[in-house]
């Protein structure tokens, strides 16, 4: 959801829809930098397999999920938010600590 708001936002430049959301959006970002590093045991698009935990594809899209969120609040004027979601904050998931996470899980079986 934060993928499709940010890019709905930058099509139509109406910011409308994140400034009545920002709380909710901002809500599911924290979840996403608690949860996204290594996602909890749950179903995905391969769910014929059933359930799965440390699905490398979902850990993927919740980093991007909070860098739209940074983007989001970059549009909104909070500057301070959008620094706190950013890659280079050291407290979001970011793509290189997921494959260092990812590898040392398969290394170790």
């Amino acid at each position: 959801m934060l993928i499709m708001t940010l890019s709905y936002t930058q099509k139509t430049q109406d910011l409308s829809l994140i400034q009545t959301y920002a709380g909710l959006l901002d809500q599911w970002t924290q979840f996403l930098v608690a949860e996204a590093l290594i996602p909890a045991n749950q179903i995905s698009t391969d769910d014929f397999a059933g359930s799965l935990a440390n699905q490398t594809n979902l850990a993927i899209k919740g980093i991007v999920g909070i860098k739209a969120m940074s983007e989001i609040a970059s549009l909104l004027g909070e500057e301070e938010k959008s620094q706190n979601y950013s890659v280079g904050n050291s407290s979001c998931p970011t793509i290189p600590s997921l494959i260092t996470v990812h590898t040392w899980a398969v290394d170790r079986g």
